[in-house]
């Protein structure tokens, strides 16, 4: 009957071969999305509001779906990922999250005078809770590195799930506050220029 209208059947066959194996690969990355959707919400990994990182993409969930996962950029671009391309996950906001902060001052100072007065100001900031989401006592982990202008002290504390960076940012802001008070110094580039004058 096709012949009469002068068209092949191998050619309708070989069409339809073609579409039969498209349709399943696609078939097939549908089921595997719709599978890696059902164990991510079964699981738990990860919930809408949570701060996340799936390979080199960072941000907040907004939806999750069996198919797909949103999340939305600090810059407000929004990522939706295949769930199925979902392999190692980073989730920032389980049970608690670690601060950790490296504070530089210059060689001038004396550094377990320095250590003492980050001890005792962290000791009051936990105590009068000045910075919300800390849930143990901040901790002066010493000193991790001597750099070219200045001693590089190391300090950690556990947060609140998601509240690290928050943290991070009220520490610093008080540390800064009580280095000025103790005329503490931060480190800065300096350069010496000699002029050379010739006679």
């Amino acid at each position: 009957m096709l012949l009469i209208f002068g068209i092949s059947p191998a050619s309708i066959l070989a069409v339809a071969g073609v579409g039969s194996v498209a349709l399943g690969l696609g078939a097939q990355d549908l089921v595997g999305d719709i599978i890696s959707g059902m164990f991510i919400l079964i699981e738990d990994q990860y919930a809408v509001g949570d701060v996340i990182k799936i390979d080199s993409y960072q941000g907040t969930v907004e939806s999750i779906g069996l198919k797909t996962t949103k999340l939305r950029s600090y810059d407000g671009d929004v990522y939706i990922i295949p769930n199925g391309e979902v392999k190692i996950v980073t989730n920032c906001c389980k049970n608690f999250n670690r601060a950790v902060l490296d504070i530089s001052v210059s060689y001038e100072h004396n550094t377990e005078y320095v250590i003492d007065v980050l001890s005792d100001e962290l000791d009051k900031i936990y105590k009068e809770g000045s910075v919300e989401g800390i849930l143990t006592p901040p901790e002066v982990l010493g000193v991790t590195d001597l750099g070219e202008s200045g001693v590089t002290i190391r300090i950690s504390a556990d947060t609140e799930a998601g509240r690290q960076w928050a943290v991070e940012r009220g520490l610093r802001l008080k540390i800064k506050k009580r280095f000025d008070e103790e005329n503490i110094v931060i480190p800065y580039p300096q350069r010496t220029v000699y002029v050379k004058k010739e006679e």
